[in-house]
């Protein structure tokens, strides 16, 4: 690790060089000095161009002694975005690259700009090229011609299970690994298997769809015949349950990349743990998998499941890393972060009194100055308090206003003095349907995301596979699961006619 960090740091200077100043990232003595500017032009009683800039774009931080550069926040953001410098920025990288299970550009930059403000892709790039875990990774088949991607709007409606074949690398009991994942919003459920027989597929299916429910259509790649079995066992055990088996679409190898990143992130897993026990690194490989962003729907599969991001404790919250290790209790969390935003009449208050302290040279020179300083110490009580007050009639006028107010969803009151359906309103929705509406949103979003990616996946294929002639001999690959052990894996067939989405073509039976 201290190899790979020397050589980060080495490439990544080496191609500063060439770049302009303001693109030559954040250097540790520029950090510290951006921190002393912003805290000078927040106290200053006259602010220079400089400064009105320097306050529109950095704000300072103080968690447990450290002072962190931070994005200013308003009211519309509640999350703390930090600055990085140079001497952070390997560890920083380091952790998101973890998190997302060795994942790709997209992915970590997708992570960090959740919480950091200045990482560049360029920095990203150059981080997961001196990755030796990603350098071994396997390389993904090249996709084959698509003529119907095959797109779900409803959540749970069409899942796909499928078994990765860990026999040869077996952990104790377990052999196999049953990967279950949902159409839509590609959320991703792992669970180890002693064998692939359909009895015990169909017992860890059943956990699987008394949490979340049962689909419509199941399907797998493994065959009809694969996907009937295990539905006459679901029957056997949950007789109230009805879903057909569907039709494997081997255009749509959504599946093939789920299968192939978790076999990444496992092998992974196991060499940063340096332990050969996979079964128990598959919740965690699911985790991160189902955190990771996925290219279709533009968003992570835990995102389009649940409607919110994933969270990992105090890993995902606001708090800078350097301050999580000493954490331990509620009252120390709450404590831990003290915003250095002083007001700026405060401010001139303090620079006020210790003017005139510094002026003290007799014993009724400080009587005076006790006297002044009291003086503003209760005026400034006394506008605290009117404040205070200001702020609770206003909480109470807003909580007899909702108090009345009904849900324009449900029609069901916020209150339950509130019985009057005509003071619904639109702007009146209650925490459920609020829930509901923030999901409903975000898988029209991974709808949308997932259109465009068959829309692309359509024309990359038309590009690189143009249209057949009629009459013309061409070779067909033969599907996995049709083919046997002896078999070819493709066939010569001569074009008969052909469609926008297909064309006809005769192949000769064997003799």
């Amino acid at each position: 690790m201290e190899i790979q960090k020397q050589r980060f740091y080495e490439h990544l200077y080496e191609r500063r060089k060439d770049v302009a100043d303001n693109n030559r990232g954040l250097p540790m003595e520029k950090y510290c000095a951006l921190i002393e500017e912003v805290k000078n032009a927040k106290v200053a009683e006259r602010k220079s161009p400089r400064m009105h800039w320097l306050l529109k774009h950095y704000d300072v931080l103080l968690v447990q002694g450290m002072e962190k550069l931070i994005v200013p926040l308003n009211n519309e953001s509640v999350d703390v975005i930090y600055y990085v410098h140079d001497d952070e920025l390997f560890d920083i990288l380091q952790e998101v690259h973890t998190s997302t299970g060795h994942g790709g550009r997209d992915r970590m930059m997708k992570k960090t700009k959740e919480k950091y403000k200045n990482i560049v892709r360029t920095e990203v790039l150059l981080f997961i090229n001196l990755c030796v875990s990603c350098q071994t990774k396997q390389k993904r088949q090249k996709k084959g011609i698509v003529s119907k991607p095959t797109i779900f709007n409803d959540w749970n409606s069409r899942c796909q299970v499928d078994l990765i074949d860990y026999q040869s690398h077996a952990d104790g009991k377990y052999r196999y690994v049953l990967v279950y994942q949902d159409h839509l919003t590609k959320f991703v459920i792992l669970r180890p298997l002693e064998t692939k027989r359909s009895e015990e597929v169909a017992y860890q299916l059943l956990d699987v769809f008394t949490m979340f429910g049962a689909p419509v259509v199941l399907q797998s790649d493994n065959g009809r015949d694969f996907c009937s079995k295990i539905i006459e066992e679901l029957k056997k055990l949950w007789p109230e349950l009805k879903m057909v088996h569907g039709e494997p679409r081997q255009s749509q190898d959504s599946l093939e990349c789920a299968n192939q990143d978790v076999e990444n992130m496992l092998t992974t897993w196991m060499l940063q743990n340096e332990t050969e026990h996979w079964s128990q690194g598959l919740r965690f490989v699911q985790f991160m998998k189902n955190s990771a962003l996925h290219s279709g729907i533009k968003r992570s599969p835990y995102e389009a499941m649940f409607g919110r991001k994933p969270k990992i404790g105090l890993k995902t919250s606001n708090v800078p890393l350097e301050a999580i290790d000493d954490v331990t209790t509620e009252e120390h969390l709450e404590n831990i972060v003290t915003f250095s935003c002083i007001d700026n009449s405060q401010t001139g208050q303090l620079e006020s009194q210790q003017s005139a302290m510094d002026s003290v040279k007799t014993e009724k020179d400080l009587e005076e100055v006790v006297q002044l300083i009291d003086t503003d110490n209760a005026h400034t009580e006394h506008e605290q308090s009117q404040s205070l007050k200001s702020e609770l009639s206003e909480d109470n006028d807003y909580c007899q206003k909702i108090s009345y107010a009904m849900c324009s969803i449900c029609f069901n009151p916020t209150n339950y003095e509130a019985l009057n359906v005509e003071n619904a309103s639109s702007e009146n929705i209650c925490n459920c349907c609020n829930r509901e509406t923030n999901k409903a949103n975000v898988r029209k979003g991974a709808l949308d995301g997932l259109e465009v990616q068959a829309k692309r996946m359509k024309v990359i294929s038309d590009s690189t596979h143009p249209k057949s002639e009629i009459e013309l001999t061409v070779k067909i690959p033969v599907p996995d699961i049709s083919r046997g052990q002896g078999d070819a894996r493709s066939v010569l067939a001569v074009v008969l006619g052909a469609t926008a989405d297909a064309f006809t073509a005769w192949v000769r039976n064997k003799e």
